[in-house]
């Protein structure tokens, strides 16, 4: 085979890693591929520019050259990559991997790695090739971890960043014994923040790689951890706990029909753990509707008895009201009708809050949503009904009590101010935990490529 390519003086086998490695690397750089390989030249994200077809026929020249001087028993991994680099990663972790590859420099990361040292892992990484990154230790029992498992099982995010910089490929590779990726890892462990930030730079197709085992930890760890953080009010908390929930299960599909030790899906366990937090949500939602609901249907009752009760009364004669061609009456009775009309859309969504079947997903949008139109159509209705109120006085009071008009307009609104200011907090959190982009969105330039 040798012969017939031209690339290496010998075709990769058990025996000659290193040796093969040395003549295809001389070969790539003579060529001009290795900085596809070796990650210096990034794959560009918009596929229709000419960089892209560079950067695409540099690659595929490079896999080429690799895969043909491979004896055929090291060609498996194929099939889930077309990345040259991610060949060549693949192949330093098949012969290196499972040896302890690091040396005393490699010793010294390890310990500064479990003992929390950055400056020093910062400087060590710095000296070490990206090969040596990804080289395990069999230190930890029968593990075989990378640094960046160390540090995912420790949950120091600021050292995780240092290899995740060197050698990105270091997010793929899973322990020998549990079979998980560092994000995994740190979930298992239960680092939140380690975690999100793994997850930020992690592929997606890492979490279903290996039988899915990783996307199944990571989805079932992230409940038993609660990894979804806390929220005030327990309607809010489920919304926050079923956004993370149904997140990750869109990342790893195929963890859906995974069971635990008990025998239960992650699904089930979900339900199982949330029990008490879906009565209680069930309760706190109830509470506050009720409580708004009777401030609605104040509003309501006043503002509907007002259209029958104007100011300065109705024409014997005529019927129409007296002041009807004076432009406040105008404002008065528009100003009126709009705050009926949303004071009783306000009582409606309240009504039908508290009368929910309160399952367990209409915490997600159905109950949240709800709760939004109706705390923005009671805020509309406090409003305008407090221009109902202004237009009033200054109808009925004439220009020399103007004062006394504009003063007790000023304190009329204070109790009203006070009132929104007290749930603008509630309709703010609300609106943001519905309606914000996804849990786990990622950077879209965080320099990070596979």
């Amino acid at each position: 085979m040798s012969t017939l390519n031209m690339i290496v003086p010998e075709v990769l086998t058990k025996y000659n890693y290193e040796f093969w490695k040395t003549f295809m690397k001389i070969y790539l750089v003579g060529q001009g591929f290795w900085d596809i390989v070796d990650g210096i030249e990034r794959k560009p994200e918009d596929t229709t520019t000419l960089e892209f077809k560079t950067w695409r026929e540099k690659n595929g020249n490079a896999l080429h050259a690799i895969l043909i001087s491979c004896e055929d028993e090291f060609l498996s991994f194929n099939n889930v990559t077309d990345s040259a680099k991610d060949v060549w990663y693949q192949l330093i972790e098949i012969f290196q991997g499972s040896a302890n590859q690091f040396g005393a420099g490699g010793t010294v990361l390890l310990v500064a790695v479990a003992t929390g040292h950055l400056k020093i892992v910062e400087k060590l990484v710095e000296m070490m090739s990206p090969e040596a990154i990804l080289a395990r230790t069999t230190h930890t029992k029968s593990f075989n971890l990378t640094p960046l498992h160390y540090a995912a099982r420790s949950g120091y995010t600021k050292i995780a960043e240092v290899p995740v910089k060197k050698n990105n490929y270091a997010l793929r590779i899973r322990d020998t014994k549990l079979g998980l990726i560092p994000v995994a890892a740190a979930s298992w462990y239960g680092h939140k923040v380690t975690t999100r930030y793994l997850y930020a730079v992690t592929m997606k197709e890492s979490l279903i790689e290996g039988d899915c085992i990783s996307g199944a930890a990571l989805l079932t760890t992230s409940i038993w951890h609660e990894m979804y953080g806390k929220k005030s009010g327990p309607a809010l908390q489920m919304q926050l706990e079923l956004q993370w929930f149904q997140e990750v299960e869109k990342i790893v599909p195929l963890a859906r029909e995974f069971r635990n030790s008990k025998g239960l899906k992650p699904h089930e366990v979900f339900t199982e753990e949330h029990k008490d937090l879906v009565r209680e949500g069930e309760k706190w939602m109830k509470d506050t509707a009720n409580s708004c609901m009777v401030v609605a249907t104040l509003i309501a009752t006043f503002t509907f008895a007002a259209a029958f009760t104007v100011p300065g009364g109705f024409d014997q004669d005529s019927g129409f009201p007296i002041l009807l061609h004076h432009k406040l009456f105008y404002l008065f009775i528009m100003s009126d009708a709009l705050s009926l009309f949303s004071s009783s859309t306000s009582v409606l969504m309240f009504l039908s809050i508290y009368t929910s079947r309160y399952a367990e997903e209409d915490f997600l949008e159905l109950l949240p949503k709800r709760l939004i139109i109706g705390l923005s159509t009671l805020f509309f209705s406090i409003a305008t009904m407090m221009v109902t109120f202004c237009a009033t006085l200054f109808l009925i009071l004439n220009e020399k009590h103007k004062c006394v008009s504009i003063l007790i307009t000023f304190f009329a609104g204070v109790p009203v101010t006070v009132f929104v200011l007290l749930q603008f907090p509630l309709f703010l959190d609300m609106v943001i935990s519905t309606y914000r982009p996804g849990l786990f969105n990622r950077p879209k330039d965080n320099n990070l490529e596979y």
